[in-house]
């Protein structure tokens, strides 16, 4: 265990400090506050996050476009069953090398990765890499959405709003409330929007207000482990397990240095319970929900426990309005202002 006095007790909420510490302290301070303990609310320097990489084409109205205009898109991300062909795949992707995608996102799909048939319907409905085919499309979106991947039923949803596939609104928001309920925030952003104006379900601004709300609010699910708080993100195009220390600042491993550090880049020092060490500023990319953020953080030769990359600092939790572990569901709960 790194620093501080912490507690696995799981019916309690984390009280988050105004301002990070200082870059000269590296402390663990996970100490928990009974049930119904207020969160302390940080500045919010941080647009609305979504998962997006890609672009809605084609037909649809100005209002869905506008709306969504980010959401048919790839995950471009790892994670899950098939995870090296699905990185492979994504990798791919990236290049431009669009028919070696296809097929290595066949492959991930066949293995499972509910992520990887999502982002070969998008293929298969833009004609990236694969003759552009719709209900091929719709086949392999729904096969995500049914797999736990909120984008495909999101993806496929704007399928049915946009008049790509037959138009249904009804089907629409039955999706697109499939994908909000499974964490994807523009779904429920979308679902706002439908009942607000009666699009595919009544009328109701109650229910439209309910879901805008709800899209505010962003879900990274966290396990206790040995009395830690954990999570899993992507950064710098890795997946890696963080240590949630709403006192320290986001600190890395050494693997995240820059592949050519300067031999006069400048160092600092930063204490820990394992000591001084000298260790350098980094500018991360951490991809929330498939947007990219860039973040300060420092990297060094750190021994953090039960095999983690890092920690997850209160420079990150403080550019949103409040933060609060739901423990029932095991989820950190960030709300945008």
């Amino acid at each position: 265990m790194i620093g501080g006095v912490i507690s696995a007790n799981p019916v309690a909420l984390l009280n988050l400090p105004s301002r990070a510490k200082g870059p000269n302290t590296l402390r663990l301070r996970l100490a928990l506050r009974a049930l119904g303990a207020p969160i302390a609310f940080f500045l919010f320097c941080q647009a609305v996050f979504s998962q997006s990489n890609g672009l809605v084409e084609g037909q649809g109205s100005n209002a869905s476009r506008t709306l969504l205009g980010n959401s048919e898109r790839l995950n471009l991300s790892q994670g899950g069953a098939g995870r090296d062909s699905y990185s492979d795949a994504a990798r791919l992707y990236r290049r431009g090398q669009y028919i070696e995608a296809a097929n290595a996102y066949k492959i991930a799909c066949a293995r499972s990765s509910a992520k990887a048939c999502t982002d070969l319907g998008v293929m298969y409905r833009r004609g990236q890499g694969v003759r552009k085919n719709y209900p091929r499309a719709a086949e392999f979106s729904l096969r995500g959405c049914d797999g736990g991947n909120a984008l495909g039923c999101i993806n496929l949803g704007l399928m049915y709003w946009n008049n790509v596939l037959p138009k249904n609104d009804e089907r629409a928001a039955e999706l697109f409330e499939r994908g909000c309920d499974s964490g994807d925030t523009n779904g429920c952003r979308a679902l706002g929007f439908l009942y607000e104006n009666g699009q595919g379900v009544p009328k109701d601004l109650n229910r439209a207000a309910f879901f805008y709300q709800k899209a505010r609010e962003h879900r990274i699910p966290f396990k206790i482990q040995d009395g830690l708080i954990l999570i899993e993100t992507q950064m710098n195009d890795a997946m890696v397990k963080l240590i949630v220390d709403t006192g320290g600042i986001t600190s890395l491993g050494m693997r995240f240095l820059p592949p050519t550090q300067p031999l006069d880049s400048p160092t600092r020092a930063f204490n820990s319970v394992h000591g001084s060490l000298q260790v350098y500023p980094i500018s991360v990319t951490w991809v929330f929900d498939g947007k990219d953020r860039r973040v300060t953080a420092f990297a060094g030769d750190f021994d953090f426990p039960n095999g983690l990359d890092g920690i997850f600092g209160a420079d990150i939790l403080k550019t949103f309005q409040s933060a609060r572990f739901d423990f029932l569901n095991s989820v950190l709960v960030l709300e945008d202002r």
